[in-house]
């Protein structure tokens, strides 16, 4: 390389020394003559500084001589790209990089449920994540085979043509299933009853209302009967 050419001389060493333009061209830098320093210092290749001595090896006391201490120089590559190991780091778990928990939950819960409800948090600081009902999420439909997932009949007595509503309690049970290791704390809070609510099966108010007719007047005829024994 023009780096090996001795100072003070040219070109050949009994040449005159050259000049200062020509010790220039012959001392190119490394970017334009495409040599690169090496990665890995390996001082076993060194005509003058190399360590040919064979001895112990200070780990396991087995006899390592030159080339084998080259080899392990090379095999571990350059310092900079060499494993290392951190006292707060557990070497028995994978390093997750990018690890958003509250990010990641939410993207999960407003791909599967963003039909049912909305879901908001701070991102500054997430600590809650909010949920809100979208307004047609509880409107009845006809029942339908491909969106009968999380759906109930809106009447007690229900025939084949009758309505279906989303089942709040089996997505909230969802969710709290699907977040169980991110979320501590599940609050719920009931506004009161929407107006567009289906009304209320008449027969089954009724019949719920003729069960505890039926009740009262058994009680009634048995304390008639025990006031007739003690007489």
């Amino acid at each position: 390389p023009p780096d090996l050419v001795p100072r003070g001389r040219g070109p050949t060493a009994t040449g005159p020394p050259p000049s200062g333009r020509a010790r220039a061209r012959l001392r190119p830098t490394a970017r334009s003559c495409g040599w690169t320093p090496p990665l890995v210092a390996d001082g076993g290749c060194s005509s003058t500084g190399a360590d040919c001595s064979v001895g112990p090896d200070g780990k396991s006391g087995r006899l390592v001589g030159p080339f084998e201490r080259s080899m392990e120089r090379r095999h571990a590559g350059p310092r900079e790209l060499r494993r290392k190991n951190y006292k707060n780091l557990v070497l028995e778990k994978d390093t997750l990089h990018e690890w958003r928990p509250v990010q990641s939950l939410v993207a999960g819960l407003r791909s599967a449920y963003g039909r049912y409800a909305v879901f908001f948090y701070n991102e500054l600081a997430p600590d809650v994540i909010a949920l809100l009902w979208r307004p047609d999420a509880f409107r009845p439909v006809p029942f339908s085979a491909l969106v009968s997932e999380s759906k109930r009949p809106v009447l007690d007595r229900w025939t084949g043509d009758s309505l279906v509503v989303t089942n709040a309690d089996d997505v909230v049970a969802e969710i709290v299933q699907r977040s169980r290791n991110v979320i501590t704390t599940f609050k719920v809070l009931v506004d009161k009853k929407p107006d567009d609510a289906p009304p209320a099966d008449e027969s089954s108010k009724k019949a719920k209302k003729a069960r505890e007719d039926d009740i009262e007047s058994e009680s009634s005829e048995g304390n008639e009967s025990e006031e007739e024994d003690k007489d």
